[in-house]
């Protein structure tokens, strides 16, 4: 998340409140974060093809979970993203289960 927030943000809070939140040391997180960019090669940069379609799997694979009733895709709201044309959209067929 926090390599996410720094590639995405031109302002951001410090690893060590990160790591405050996050519950772990400021080493650790530091280690992570650097074990995270070298595995990635320092390449960040997600196509919004790619993103559209692993947050398609994702609101699938949550909506077959669901509650154990059925439920979980009238929980499902629809992810505004920013492609790489900086224009918003909504992405209809993609739900996010973070509002229940």
């Amino acid at each position: 998340m926090v390599a996410a927030i720094k590639y995405l943000d031109d302002t951001y809070l410090t690893n060590a409140l990160y790591a405050f939140l996050g519950g772990i040391s400021g080493a650790e997180l530091n280690r992570l974060e650097a074990a995270l960019l070298s595995l990635l090669r320092f390449d960040l940069y997600v196509s919004p093809q790619t993103f559209y379609q692993y947050a398609q799997e994702i609101a699938f694979t949550c909506a077959k979970l669901g509650d154990g009733r059925g439920e979980a895709e009238s929980k499902m709201k629809p992810i505004r993203a920013v492609p790489s044309t900086g224009s918003i959209r909504t992405v209809e067929s993609v739900g996010s289960m973070m509002e229940a």
